[in-house]
């Protein structure tokens, strides 16, 4: 066997079973088992089931009757069993991205009764962060109503956030580069060489599971950010096979007239999403898909001093969005899970770098704006007991952008022509300028 072989074995059965104890996962349950008398019970088994996928995590209480099981979102059933007493059964325990959830069961000495179920509320107020923070959970992210369909609209809404308006493909409060951090399934997918917010990656609505905003006081576990922290989770398929087809459309016959140019402003907007989900093993494996397509028809209008340049561009801006998602399950404490999404957005009349359109600038300057970005993650757990846990993490992302002018010209004083012609013709005048 190669020296170099055996070297990078020894390094990644390491990483396996070196404990880390930093608590990194999408959330966590914790607690204290007590009897009756308020006295604490260790070697309680705990028992959390996944109600959508079926998947376990199991933990044991120590010797002060605590316990912490390192989870993925979503809606839980857990359960306490101790030999001698009722076991105790808490439904509807909800845990959402980034949150530690404390469930403090109660057990009584075994007697008439066989178990105990207690429905599952969650709490006001968490006891256990100082950090501000606000959860946009699932029922908000399908049920809402959103301009565009941009899943980080919603942001607005969580606990520290500080602006009034979030752009398509656009991210909140940047004020420059390093001043927010977005985390895709716990890959850092944000552009900090250029702060703008135009040019970092763009989600599908139907792709979010659920996302955390955390404007300050985050731990030294989330880092890389002067600002603030959004933790998104994807969404991922359940033990009941789903898939949905849906279309949403926007049209200037709904438009009033625009107040500069005193008339209806051409436009169109139509979305496409299509999801598929389910099981690959019941309880164990399952897979989820989503591609969302947009197609906008713009107009770019002008209102110069020079009524031969008011002239109308026209041009499509296609974006694709497929993003899929993979949950293994190999024992309640190993757990694998793989996602990996695609943003390809092409405008030719790009309207975001501020020089097109209006009364100062000339139809001549329109130029083509393409975004492209991709990224993927896998995340390996391993939980260990109580107090430690491994977790092997991999994950590569790229963002790249190309602005192209639409219209070939000559610089009058040099005579060099531009080095390509326009990708897609526009509605200008064939003149030269400079």
């Amino acid at each position: 066997m190669r020296p170099g072989l055996v070297r990078t074995i020894i390094v990644v059965g390491a990483l396996l079973t070196l404990p880390a104890r930093a608590f990194a996962q999408e959330a966590a349950l914790s607690g204290t088992v007590t009897d009756t008398t308020g006295g604490v019970l260790p070697g309680v088994s705990i028992l959390a089931v996944h109600e959508a996928t079926g998947n376990t995590f199991q933990g044991l209480t120590d010797e002060r009757g605590a316990y912490r099981i390192p989870v993925r979102v979503g809606l839980y059933r857990v359960t306490a069993e101790l030999a001698g007493f009722v076991a105790v059964t808490r439904i509807g325990v909800e845990v959402l991205a980034g949150q530690q959830v404390v469930v403090n069961p109660e057990m009584a000495v075994s007697a008439l009764a066989e178990s105990v179920t207690v429905t599952g509320e969650a709490p006001l107020i968490d006891t256990t962060s100082s950090q501000v923070t606000g959860n946009i959970d699932p029922r908000q992210m399908s049920e809402l109503p959103v301009l565009g369909r941009n899943p980080l609209e919603l942001m607005l809404m969580a606990t520290g956030a500080r602006e009034n308006q979030v752009e398509q493909g656009n991210l909140p409060m940047i004020g420059g580069g390093g001043t927010l951090q977005l985390n895709i399934d716990g890959l850092q997918v944000t552009n900090n060489i250029v702060p703008s917010g135009a040019r970092n990656t763009s989600f599908g609505r139907e792709a979010i599971a659920e996302f955390q905003l955390i404007s300050n006081r985050f731990d030294a576990t989330q880092g890389r950010s002067s600002g603030v922290q959004v933790n998104v989770v994807t969404r991922s398929g359940t033990n009941t096979p789903s898939g949905s087809l849906s279309g949403y459309f926007r049209h200037d016959r709904l438009n009033a007239a625009d107040f500069i140019e005193q008339r209806v402003l051409p436009y169109s907007s139509q979305q496409i999403s299509m999801t598929a989900g389910g099981p690959i093993r019941r309880n164990r494996a399952h897979f989820f898909f989503v591609y969302e397509f947009e197609r906008e028809p713009k107009t770019v209008t002008h209102n110069t001093p020079y009524p031969s340049f008011n002239i109308d561009v026209h041009g499509v801006r296609r974006g694709h969005k497929p993003t899929a998602r993979l949950d293994l399950q190999f024992s309640s404490a190993t757990r694998l899970s793989a996602s990996a999404w695609l943003w390809r957005d092409t405008d030719p009349v790009d309207t975001t770098q501020g020089n097109v359109g209006g009364a100062t600038n000339h139809p001549i300057n329109q130029h083509t704006y393409s975004n492209n970005a991709e990224a993927g993650q896998a995340t390996l757990t391993r939980v260990i007991g109580n107090r430690a846990f491994n977790e092997l993490k991999v994950g590569w992302a790229a963002n790249r952008w190309l602005i192209e002018p639409n219209i070939k010209w000559t610089n009058p004083t040099t005579g060099l022509a531009s080095a390509r012609p326009a990708r897609q013709p526009v509605a200008a005048p064939a003149a030269d300028y400079v």
